[in-house]
């Protein structure tokens, strides 16, 4: 993989950081997940006291996609 130029990781930084921090957690948890199925996602954020629909504004962001039960960065 190619590393990011600075200027699109700052831009991606930026996006990040206007997410509600809810949001960023839920994208943590996307991250950390191993298969990242909707039911995974889902339950771990329960865990952690987050609802689900904190990866709403994420995914309205074009950050994440949910598609055929998963939830995956768009890369």
């Amino acid at each position: 993989m190619l590393p990011a130029g600075q200027s699109v990781e700052a831009a991606f930084r930026q996006r990040l950081a206007a997410l509600p921090s809810a949001t960023r957690e839920a994208l943590l948890v996307v991250a950390a997940s191993r298969d990242e199925t909707v039911t995974e996602v889902a339950q771990a954020l329960d865990r952690l006291g987050l609802e689900s629909r904190a990866l709403d504004p994420a995914e309205a962001s074009e950050i994440v996609v949910v598609d055929g039960g998963h939830v995956r960065f768009r890369h």
